[in-house]
């Protein structure tokens, strides 16, 4: 787990994997809910995805996106881990 301070926010970076920008559309699967969203940025654990709907924190959810560069589909599962009123947090679950 890093303890970097962040240089833009002055806050104290927790994630083990720091996160890029990277912006793409996502359709979102949770629970009884789908719809689309974008993803604002991705790391090997985890993304941030601006949603304009709510979604409870601690939910399992399933993403699925395409790859820019690759045009290839890309579908991961995952764990909203933090809610903001711009959107949520995911941790990725590798099986």
């Amino acid at each position: 787990m890093q303890t970097a301070l962040c240089e833009n926010t002055r806050t104290i970076e927790r994630r083990g994997n720091p996160r890029l920008p990277y912006r793409t559309t996502a359709l979102i699967k949770c629970a009884s809910v789908s719809g689309v969203g974008t993803i604002k940025d991705l790391s090997p654990g985890g993304l941030f995805l601006e949603l304009p709907f709510f979604l409870e924190r601690d939910a399992s959810i399933r993403i699925e996106f395409k790859l820019r560069n690759s045009g290839r589909t890309t579908e991961v599962d995952g764990k909203i881990v933090r809610r903001t009123p711009a959107g949520v947090g995911v941790q990725f679950l590798w099986t």
